[in-house]
This record gives C-alpha cells, structure tokens and sequence, in this order.
C-alpha cells in the first residue's frame, strides 16, 4: 500500500505504475485537499485500484472533512482520528454514536470553531 509516499495524483500514478503498491491511503492534508482528493479516487476508480481515506491526527474540522470525501468516492476504509485523540480541539460538532461517526448538523461542515 502507498501510504506516507503518496502525495497528489502524480506521485500516486507515478508509484503505482512503478509497481511500488498496489493500493493507496490517500490524505487530503497530503494530496493538496477535498479537490486533489477527489482526482485520485477517480483515477483510482478507473484503474481498478482500491484506497482507502487515511488520517494525520486532525482537530475535528480535518476529521469531518475526511468523513464527507468518504460520502464522495468508494474507499475500501477511513481513517478517523478519534474525538479524544487531539488535546484542546478548537473545534467541535461531531457525536459518535454506537462506534459510528455522526457529521454535525448545521451550514457548511456544521463544525463550530471555538475561539
């Protein structure tokens, strides 16, 4: 699997074809964001090559962000930091019920900044 190597799509079509894996853990705060994100799970799709959605340990807004690009594409798994996982998280809004993230409700990523 591609994993700390993997950055934006042409890095991640430049190790795949060299044989250096056969799946990618993409991260958006790696791959450029949502957008570059988006280009690699296509690509992927196309190239019948699975990946997943990793994490670098984001406040709640990152997580969030990685949640809805899972609702965007078809990831073999997601990685999510947990809600305890980040000391003094200036964010908040996402619940976790029964093992499951719940996204917040609410404009935008429904994420209330706490400054």
């Amino acid at each position: 699997m591609l994993d700390e190597s993997c950055g934006p799509l042409n890095e991640v079509i430049l190790h795949i074809e060299g044989g250096c894996g056969d799946m990618v853990n993409v991260k958006l705060a790696k791959c450029g964001g949502l957008l570059a994100a988006l280009e690699i799970f296509k690509w992927c799709g196309d190239h019948q090559v699975p990946y997943m959605i990793g994490d670098m340990i984001h406040s709640q807004l990152g997580t969030v962000v990685n949640l809805y690009a899972g609702l965007l594409g078809e990831p073999l798994a997601q990685d999510l930091t947990p809600l305890d996982r980040l000391a003094n998280d200036p964010s908040s809004g996402i619940v976790v019920q029964s093992s499951h993230f719940v996204p917040p409700e609410g404009p935008g990523t429904g994420i209330k900044l706490l400054f």
